[in-house]
């Protein structure tokens, strides 16, 4: 364009709709070297609050299955504020910036893009209530976080099932707070870098498919516990205890967010309003799960370099996880468990995640131990735990066991091995650079609670450097609670590459029934990094634990008709550092007191059926006792 045909406006103000003055000016080659521009559209917000007193999800309203019911859920006192470092002086200004573009590639090919960016800013729920009972709440969250979020699309967003798409979330230095009665589980030192930069994003006659030949998966975060009545989500005074998260890529990745919930009569096609997910992927060859010491000098295990078992489509696929709101009753059924049925119905209005049919058949080949000052060490080593078919019905209902505040749930899992040993569950420790491993084969366990709470418990002696009986607590307590434990399963070892004919040292047969469980993950005390735990549980009588031969399975021994009290006291799970051994050695440690009969409760503990076969040959009662045992993985020297 020639400089005398540029314009320069001076001045344009709108008023009531009328232009009150302007004016044209040619310009000058000083004018134009300070002129930068792009087309689109930018969008930006600034302020200190945005508030809303209630954000509802109701689902099932006037619904053909369920016809003049619903359900919802709903987030009440919801706020996004501006948020200082730690989590200090929320209220400051933060900016949340959206630019918009629509064009075309070289190609000539149309496209969109959006790019989004938001300074560190607060979103906050004051509480999260479920339309069955209004008075009673989950509990509040906070999550702090400064990020960008990226779409581009050839012809749309939504439009796009060829490989023109990418997508990218990024999040820094995050936090995210559960609080419940003064009491908060944290998430803390949070980064995530998830995206692809070439996929597809589209719209399908059900919902949204999204697919990519490399998802970039990089999720860390640090797990801690805080305590304070006066004052919520602040980032100070936190105990951590544990680093965890996922390093690297996900390939093969395919995902696929549709509109529908619960479903009736075994019918996936009847279902309620709601949610459904499927997703399913491989692992990247620089794939790696990371736990280690929160904080300070830490010691870190990287599970790298994973396999498929041999035959596997793909290492993770979940085909069926649907999220709703529903009512009493409003359940999908129960499951089949080795030929038995099991259910555990909602008896109230929850907030229902249901799975079906999810599977893993991968694990590690590979750890790399990290442990400063000492050079990192490089082990040919699997912790193999495949899952061959994983089924759940979990519903989780506002309201604590004491309070208004807390979360009463159900749940019912079942994970069974379906078929050859390539397709089935197996939990063992391997040396994969000798193909080997040893645990639990072809393994099948059912998990069954009824009527039980998961809380997040304050300190109850007003230490704020030591955690008596503070953290998160499972508890299931009689009269009203049931809960069951099932397993059947081969313990022996095999080659990783071939487990059609394992060496079966002995076949168990495991039913635990309880009517109180209370398990108890406590955070380290001040200047610790390992995690504690206690739990106490009683057995009812139809309770056994039966080994057999695996080549002869009437050669049985039972311990049957098993009651009382078993707990655990002085539990430790800490990765120990090289400092911290007499050999300079890291290891995995387990550590507990095992109290029984009347040394852990009220009840002594009773085995009053013990066989060999079918001939019983007597009982046992132990009145009380304790055992005291430490397990330690480590390098073999």
């Amino acid at each position: 364009m020639r400089k005398d045909c540029c314009i320069k406006w001076l001045s344009l103000m709108l008023a009531a709709g009328s232009v009150n003055g302007w004016c044209l000016d040619a310009l000058s080659d000083e004018d134009m070297a300070a002129v930068s521009g792009r087309d689109g559209l930018v969008v930006s917000f600034t302020g200190d609050t945005v508030t809303a007193d209630r954000l509802r999800w109701d689902v099932d309203s006037a619904n053909a299955v369920l016809p003049a019911s619903n359900a919802y859920l709903d987030l009440e006192g919801v706020t996004m504020t501006g948020i200082g470092a730690d989590g200090a002086t929320p209220g400051i200004p933060f900016t949340v910036s959206a630019a918009f573009d629509v064009g075309a590639d070289a190609g000539g090919d149309a496209y969109v893009n959006l790019d989004t960016t938001w300074t560190r800013t607060r979103f906050q729920v004051d509480a999260m209530r479920h339309e069955g009972d209004p008075t009673k709440s989950i509990g509040s969250i906070a999550f702090d976080s400064a990020g960008s979020l990226s779409l581009f699309g050839q012809g749309s967003f939504l439009n796009n099932l060829s490989n023109e798409a990418s997508a990218r979330l990024i999040l820094n230095d995050g936090q995210m707070f559960f609080r419940q009665n003064g009491s908060e589980f944290v998430a803390d030192n949070i980064d995530v870098n998830v995206g692809f930069d070439s996929g597809s994003i589209g719209a399908t006659t059900t919902g949204i498919r999204i697919a990519t030949s490399r998802l970039d998966w990089n999720i860390l975060f640090d797990m801690a516990f805080r305590e304070s009545e006066a004052t919520a989500f602040a980032g100070t005074g936190l105990m951590s205890y544990l680093r965890y998260g996922w390093q690297g890529g996900l390939t093969n990745f395919e995902a696929r967010i549709n509109g529908g919930g619960v479903w009736y009569g075994g019918d996936l096609n009847n279902r309620s309003e709601g949610l459904n997910i499927s997703f399913r992927s491989d692992y990247a060859s620089d794939f790696e799960w990371l736990i280690g010491d929160a904080g300070g000098p830490e010691t870190l295990l990287r599970f790298q370099n994973w396999a498929k078992l041999p035959g596997a489509a793909y290492a993770i696929n979940a085909p069926n996880i649907t999220v709703d709101a529903i009512n009493a009753n409003q359940g999908p059924g129960g499951l089949t468990y080795q030929a038995g049925f099991y259910n555990v119905p909602p008896d109230a209005g929850a907030l229902a995640l249901i799975v079906r049919d999810l599977s893993f058949l991968a694990y590690n080949t590979q750890v790399t131990i990290e442990d400063a000052p000492f050079p990192d060490l490089v082990k040919q080593w699997g912790l193999v735990y495949t899952l061959g078919d994983l089924d759940a019905n979990l519903y989780l209902y506002p309201g604590g066991r004491v309070s208004n505040e807390g979360a009463r749930f159900d749940a019912l899992v079942s994970v069974q091995s379906p078929g050859a040993w390539n397709q089935n569950s197996h939990f063992l420790i391997a040396d994969t650079g000798a193909d080997t491993g040893i645990g639990f084969l072809n393994t099948n366990f059912l998990v069954s609670i009824d009527d039980a709470y998961i809380e997040v418990v304050g300190f109850n002696d007003g230490d704020s450097t030591s955690c008596n009986g503070c953290g998160l607590r499972l508890d299931a307590t009689a009269p009203t609670s049931d809960v069951r434990w099932r397993l059947n399963s081969q313990f022996g070892g095999g080659l990783l590459s071939d487990l059609s004919d394992p060496v079966r040292m002995v076949d168990i047969d495991l039913d635990l029934h309880a009517d109180t469980i209370d398990l108890l993950f406590s955070p380290p005390d001040l200047g610790e990094t390992r995690l504690k735990f206690q739990w106490d549980m009683r057995l009812l009588g139809d309770s056994y634990i039966a080994f057999s031969e695996p080549s002869a399975p009437d050669v049985k021994f039972t311990l049957g008709q098993i009651s009382g009290d078993i707990s655990a006291r002085n539990g430790v799970i800490d990765i120990r550092s090289g400092n911290e051994t007499a050999d300079n050695a890291p290891r995995l440690v387990f550590e507990q007191d095992l109290l029984l009969g009347l040394t852990a409760g009220s009840q002594v503990l009773r085995i009053n059926d013990l066989s060999i076969g079918t001939n019983n040959i007597g009982s046992i009662v132990i009145p009380g006792g304790q055992i005291t045992g430490i397990f330690a993985l480590k390098e073999q020297l």
